[in-house]
């Protein structure tokens, strides 16, 4: 590529490809699996009792679709300038493993922070039911619901955590593409409604998505230090049985 293409083209037009493989081949994947298994898929759905139909899905599509190709590349074409201007390359040699995995804490840092924030925002009455409230039409989303949003939040909630923290740290390109895969792939599964050992938590975000408030955050971290998840701990522990908790 560092051959072929120039560092805006492999940085803006590869990233947003990457990113939307990603998006796409994650959530067909579990697609399938609900359609090829579904017994197998209904042990580990949260919410057995609902389902998209034909039309949500592709209602949810086209969104998904005008995010990624119309809003999402005028978004790169201003931020790959600020990224050089940060010193960032895509040039060989690539990164020590030790600067990735410092890179990856900080950008998770930075998207805990940013989302839980912009995410609480939205909830805001006033921007809730002229931006938020497209997102959650759904209340027992699939994974193709990741990035079903209004333009806006597309823009501040779901792009600005992932791409605030390697701007920040002035990261090299691949470590980028690393971030992005791992941030995706998170979110499509977080949003798939299934409970799977070993695959990122979506009891979290599928009871916010339940309850319309709380578990703001991606790691949980900021819900736990401003008491944002107690409706949640207060689910968790009716169904492990225990009554009397302190949440």
């Amino acid at each position: 590529m560092n051959d072929r293409f120039s560092e805006w083209v492999i940085v803006c037009l590869v990233g947003n490809s990457l990113a939307v493989a990603v998006f796409w081949v994650h959530s067909l994947v579990l697609m399938a699996v609900a359609w090829l298994l579904p017994q197998w898929t209904e042990r580990h759905r949260l919410q057995s009792e609902k389902r998209m139909s034909r039309r949500d899905y592709v209602v949810v599509a086209t969104g998904v679709l005008l995010n990624q190709f119309v809003w999402t590349l005028p978004v790169l074409c201003v931020y790959f300038p600020l990224w050089r201007l940060r010193g960032c390359r895509v040039r060989l040699p690539f990164p020590s493993s030790v600067s990735v995995l410092r890179d990856l804490t900080v950008f998770s840092m930075f998207e805990e922070l940013l989302f839980y924030w912009t995410h609480r925002l939205l909830h805001h009455p006033r921007l809730y039911r002229h931006i938020h409230k497209q997102h959650h039409e759904y209340s027992a989303p699939e994974g193709i619901c990741a990035e079903y949003a209004h333009p806006v939040e597309h823009v501040l909630n779901n792009l600005l955590p992932i791409l605030a923290g390697p701007l920040v740290a002035g990261t090299h390109g691949f470590t980028l593409a690393l971030w992005i895969v791992f941030a995706i792939f998170t979110t499509v599964h977080t949003h798939s409604g299934l409970s799977l050992t070993g695959f990122p938590c979506a009891s979290h975000h599928d009871y916010h998505h339940r309850s319309l408030c709380g578990c703001y955050g991606v790691l949980g971290v900021l819900d736990w230090l401003h008491g944002t998840d107690k409706g949640y701990k207060r689910e968790i522990a009716r169904e492990k049985g225990i009554v009397d908790v302190d949440t």
